[in-house]
């Protein structure tokens, strides 16, 4: 049982190294905080961080709350990676376009370079293939 709490509090160490390296780029785009957008902002962040959280919620939702509060708790801890939450009752594009069916809904983006993209997609692909 201390070993395990030992590993996974050297686990930690090692993460908040991480984060403090690498926490003034990071700190400047808002990862480390759990913060409400509006849809119109949500591209702008997207392009900024190159991991995503998004929670759609709407406010009266008890179980938006409970995950409110983990994500939260989440955004803290990795701060690699950028926490938002959007009102998905005001973000009709983006809930369409997502089809957004039930809430709370978590969707998550790890945008790639062109190049990963490219060569992830089009591997196996005919288009590729030389003639």
């Amino acid at each position: 049982m201390r070993d395990r709490a030992a590993g996974l509090a050297g686990a930690l160490a090692a993460c908040h190294a991480l984060c403090g390296r690498r926490n003034s780029k990071w700190a400047r785009q808002g990862h480390g905080s759990y913060d409400e957008i509006e849809e119109r902002d949500f591209f702008q962040h997207a392009h900024r961080s190159s991991r995503i959280v998004l929670h759609f919620f709407r406010p009266q939702t008890e179980r938006c709350a409970l995950l409110d509060r983990h994500l939260h708790a989440l955004a803290e801890r990795h701060c690699e990676t950028r926490f938002v939450k959007l009102n998905a009752e005001k973000a009709p594009f983006l809930a369409a376009r997502l089809k957004i069916k039930m809430l709370p809904t978590l969707v998550l983006f790890k945008v790639l370079p062109l190049s990963a993209f490219l060569a992830t997609h089009f591997r196996n692909s005919s288009f590729w293939a030389s003639s």
